[in-house]
């Protein structure tokens, strides 16, 4: 079939379709409301579009041989394999099944088979869906709050029904396959020192770079939990601090707390400190205090200028099973990518967890750590509960001189005073020494004067919301258990998603794959 046939074949089909549908709704236009119309307008789409893709897909007859090369790792590579027959397939794509005719190919001796057609639209064997479709399929999985509303919204969009199953051993393949590649680049970024591509000019060096890291726990199916390290790079430069603008308060009417009515204010802190949990209170009562602590120790950094983000998107990391070294190595890369190796400043944020500083002085040696001043807070304010009671006013009193006198840096002159308290009581004596013990190990890492004057961030803050959307939104929350390896693939997707590299990575995912496909016929 000739191409003048072709098109005409698809014309009037279309025409046929078109037709019906305008003579069906004219018949009883009273019935046809604007959302009948477009599932119907769609529907129409979708046969049109099947057809032309059937017919696009099949393989013109002037290109069948009589025979062509074998695979070069079957036998010597240098058979020929004859012509057998027109053999059919179907596949299923984002527009429906379709079907069409490929020519087969096949020797006895040495046993070898190939389907050229198959190999030039990049459609393995032995795979019932399009690449397209399962691209879909996975991007659906990972921004959807669950596998089963993946394909239940594939269904709903697309019409095409699947199991959730057939998703989730998806993502985990395209997590497999992502992983390896990543680590067959970083292996070339590492042991053979290859240059990145599309590395940054010296004249777009980032004034500074920032790197945090922290981890954030989900549940796993086995029972228990298991962590989840999460890094985050991003630009940055020294910008002047954002206005905001003032707004007027208006004055509300007090409702009484009667029957029906809402509970005053007070009623419903009261309620909510109930249903919080001890952790979350501990955070709250910790940024509290920080925002006081910082307006008596440095009460003119807000209108000072600090480093802010200069880019809009910022590169996540994740992974579940591989360890601090693959993350930072990952990290390492991504940062390279960005502009590490001529950046004339660079910050690493973490709390006070060892993994994180080893990572750092691992893969960052030449960074300024800093730890974030709320992970000390709420270590203050859990020493000032243990030691004074919760919520009472000496313990009050006594966590807020400490924060500010750690703003000042005044973290030796603690120390000494942690060291001369005496505590009878062993519960006493453990947060003291904590306290003591987590600032002594980090004492390095508080130069907060100097931090403030030099408008380095000293909170991260932003790492905490990445593993907040990046991972909590989809991995955290009722009924969502995982196993290491559904988790690493679903953390690397989400992070790819996050960083906005899914097209780049799906386009380099498909490009990899026709390139193999194609290597293998011209060495045939």
């Amino acid at each position: 079939m000739d191409e003048a046939t072709m098109a005409s074949k698809i014309l009037a089909f279309t025409r046929e379709e078109i037709t019906s549908l305008i003579n069906e709704v004219g018949q009883k236009r009273e019935s046809w409301d604007l959302n009948r119309l477009e599932i119907a307008s769609q529907e129409a789409a979708r046969r049109i579009g099947r057809l032309l893709l059937e017919t696009l897909v099949s393989a013109p007859p002037d290109t069948i041989g009589a025979s062509v090369p074998g695979h070069t790792d079957v036998g010597n590579g240098k058979h020929q394999l004859p012509f057998v027959e027109m053999r059919k397939r179907s596949l299923i794509t984002t527009l429906g099944p379709i079907g069409y005719e490929r020519a087969y190919y096949h020797s006895k001796s040495p046993k070898d088979t190939r389907f050229p057609r198959d190999e030039e639209l990049d459609v393995a064997p032995k795979v019932h869906r399009s690449t397209r479709l399962r691209e879909v399929e996975a991007y659906l999985s990972v921004v959807a709050g669950s596998y089963d509303q993946a394909v239940e919204v594939l269904g709903k969009l697309l019409g095409i029904k699947l199991e959730y199953k057939q998703a989730q051993r998806d993502c985990i393949k395209l997590g497999d396959e992502l992983e390896v590649a990543e680590a067959k680049e970083l292996e070339e970024a590492f042991d053979h020192r290859k240059p990145l591509t599309g590395a940054i000019r010296r004249e777009n060096a980032p004034e500074c770079l920032v790197v945090s890291v922290d981890g954030v726990t989900v549940k796993h199916c086995a029972g228990g939990s298991m962590e989840i390290k999460v890094g985050r790079v991003f630009r940055a430069g020294l910008r002047d601090p954002v206005k905001k603008k003032r707004r007027k308060k208006r004055k509300r009417k007090r409702r009484s707390c009667r029957r029906g009515g809402k509970p005053s204010k007070k009623r419903q802190q009261e309620l909510k400190g109930l249903k919080e949990s001890q952790e979350q209170r501990d955070y709250s009562c910790a940024s509290d205090v920080v925002t006081k602590a910082l307006k008596k120790a440095a009460p003119k950094r807000s209108k000072r200028p600090m480093y802010r983000q200069s880019t809009e998107k910022s590169t996540y990391r994740a992974t579940a099973r591989l360890g601090t070294d693959a993350l930072g190595r990952s990290l390492w890369h991504a940062a390279e990518g960005l502009g590490l190796s001529i950046s004339p400043l660079t910050l690493f944020l973490a709390d006070g967890s060892k993994w994180c500083w080893n990572l750092c002085e691992t893969h960052f040696p030449e960074a300024i750590q800093i730890l974030d001043v709320f992970h000390l807070a709420r270590h203050v304010v859990e020493a000032a509960n243990a030691l004074y009671g919760e919520q009472s006013a000496e313990a009050k009193t006594w966590r807020h001189e400490i924060m500010v006198r750690l703003l000042r840096g005044k973290a030796p002159e603690i120390l000494d005073d942690l060291s001369r308290l005496t505590y009878t009581s062993p519960k006493k004596r453990k947060a003291k020494e904590d306290l003591r013990r987590y600032i002594a190990n980090n004492i390095n890492r508080m130069d907060y004067p100097s931090y403030i004057v030099s408008g380095y961030p000293i909170s991260s803050a932003l790492i905490e919301g990445a593993c907040c959307h990046v991972i909590g939104q989809r991995m955290k929350g009722n009924g969502r258990r995982w196993d290491e390896e559904g988790a690493e693939a679903m953390a690397r997707l989400r992070a790819i998603l996050c960083s906005g590299m899914w097209e780049a990575e799906m386009r380099r995912r498909r490009e990899a794959r026709r390139e193999l496909v194609r290597s293998r016929r011209r060495v045939a």
